[in-house]
């Protein structure tokens, strides 16, 4: 549904009553939303990471004081209940969500078990447990979109076996020590997709480390310690099947690194600002690590090697719309989903911790469907465009489209040196469009009519992080004001410090860096 505002003819006499008072390649900006925030100091708080879905939902261990303690769902609006410990689980592990926000866990019952929450039917299904032929489970699991959960596990014999299941009999992917392996990592599934594939180290009793991938009936070895590296660790993978892996090296020095065929490539390493490499996540579009500063011990999550430009969030931050500064983040190996969200605990100096969810700011400027282009403006302080309008007409119909992005900052419209009017964020976000009109007197507003005139959109953040996506500018003598050539051509921009203005569509999402 459409929504349309209408102003009063502008005239001279009107405008005091309407007018309402770096790096070349800019960093990502980021939007952090909190998912969970204990009320005070946290008892018993686990070391647990969220792990988060392609929609932003994530699935997260939290203990308050005095509150309830077990594994919930949220996506800042919203908080779902899928286990706590009330004398059905004794005690609960790190969870997995697949994009159908089913859930997979470990917990204790009367047996250890391997446990897969249904979100369609609010019902529980084990998937394996300590009366069958396993007699312990490691705390880490996956879930794949097919609600196939992989775990590691302890048979009865005193083997360790990765395995997968779905509430049957489980199948196995391998098996520890034997003349093959000595020793076994947890599997992982790539984010957000429902093949059996999984990636997880093993060791060999020669002592030779590597790093597989496959599924129940077959697996390949993506690299090992008998070549360049000394050490490996954490892989996850992704749906093309590349893996991401830490690793220390022959040389020395250490990184995180991906495999892609027979290719290898730096992330990051200790080459670089970095001096140590804690934990890392994989999906679709891109990686993410927790690292360590190479000076000091200042912790942080990165999404590459530039600690400015590629930073997410790193002890010291002030973030918006908390209260206190950052004292430290973890970061685990689900949280990352292929839309570039990020999912990540944090304490601040205050000794509150929260659930926080990074959302991407070009996500949230992402244009729907159907509609061909339309101009982006993201800003803190301030940012906009304008277009000079030749031989203006004394009379004028200005109307355009617009969608804000956040709930913050206001939109100021200019005709020359004169505000036509403002139009605030709203206190609530719309997929949809609204349509504003403004008749315009331009003779009454400039007796004397000049030759040219600089029509001027204008995003003001106030201090706060502010983003509106417009279309649809007409004016008479204005070109371009449907961004149909996919560019700015014409048009003036003004992005200083901490901005962004550039052309968004629907398979096109504008970086800083292209501007």
């Amino acid at each position: 549904m459409e929504t349309r505002i209408t102003f009063g003819v502008i005239t001279a006499a009107c405008v005091l009553l309407c007018a309402v008072g770096s790096e070349p390649a800019e960093a990502e900006i980021y939007h952090f939303t909190q998912i969970a925030t204990s009320p005070g100091a946290v008892v018993n708080y686990s070391d647990y990471t969220p792990s988060i879905n392609d929609s932003g939902e994530v699935a997260y261990y939290f203990a308050h004081y005095g509150g309830d303690k077990g594994i919930f769902v949220g996506d800042g609006a919203t908080t779902s209940t899928i286990a706590t410990i009330d004398g059905v689980f004794s005690e609960l592990s790190n969870p997995s969500i697949n994009d159908a926000g089913d859930v997979a866990f470990r917990g204790i019952t009367s047996d250890y078990e391997i446990v897969r929450y249904d979100a369609a039917t609010s019902t529980y299904t084990s998937i394996a447990d300590t009366a069958g032929p396993f007699n312990w489970f490691a705390l880490s699991v996956s879930i794949n979109n097919a609600g196939t959960v992989a775990f590691k596990g302890t048979l009865d014999n005193g083997d360790t076996a990765i395995a997968v299941g779905t509430g049957g009999a489980p199948a196995y992917i391998a098996s520890a020590p034997n003349t093959v392996f000595q020793s076994l990592g947890a599997p992982r599934f790539s984010a957000g997709n429902s093949s059996l594939v999984v990636a997880y180290w093993a060791s060999k009793p020669s002592g030779v480390y590597t790093i597989r991938k496959g599924g129940s009936l077959s697996q390949v070895t993506v690299i090992s310690t008998s070549g360049t590296f000394s050490t490996l660790s954490g892989p996850s993978i992704n749906d093309a099947g590349d893996v991401l892996f830490r690793g220390s090296m022959d040389s020395g020095g250490a990184g995180v690194y991906a495999v892609a065929g027979n290719s290898i490539t730096t992330v990051a390493d200790t080459l670089g600002p970095f001096g140590w490499f804690h934990s890392h996540a994989y999906s679709n579009t891109g990686s993410a690590f927790l690292a360590q500063m190479d000076i000091g011990t200042d912790f942080g999550v990165f999404t590459g090697p530039n600690t400015t430009k590629d930073k997410v969030i790193a002890t010291g931050d002030t973030l918006q719309g908390f209260p206190s500064t950052v004292s430290s983040v973890d970061f685990g190996p689900e949280g990352l989903n292929n839309s570039r969200q990020l999912a990540m605990k944090v304490r601040f100096e205050d000794g509150r911790f929260s659930i926080i969810r990074a959302d991407p700011f070009g996500e949230l400027m992402a244009v729907p469907d159907g509609l061909n282009a339309a101009v982006a403006i993201k800003t803190w302080w301030q940012a906009g465009l304008g277009r000079v309008i030749d031989n203006p007409s004394e009379q004028a119909d200005l109307a355009f489209t617009y969608r804000f992005a956040t709930t913050t900052g206001q939109l100021l419209v200019k005709l020359g040196d004169v505000a036509l009017g403002t139009v605030p964020a709203p206190p609530a976000l719309t997929h949809e469009f609204t349509t504003v009109e403004i008749p315009v007197d331009v003779l009454s507003l400039f007796p004397d009519l000049p030759p040219t005139l600089e029509l001027e959109f204008i995003l003001e953040g106030g201090g706060e992080l502010s983003g509106v996506l417009i279309d649809d500018i007409t004016f008479p003598g204005l070109l371009n004001g449907d961004f149909g050539t996919g560019d700015l051509r014409g048009w003036e921009i003004d992005a200083p410090e901490r901005s962004a203005v550039g052309v968004a569509a629907p398979a096109l999402i504008p970086e800083p860096a292209t501007l």
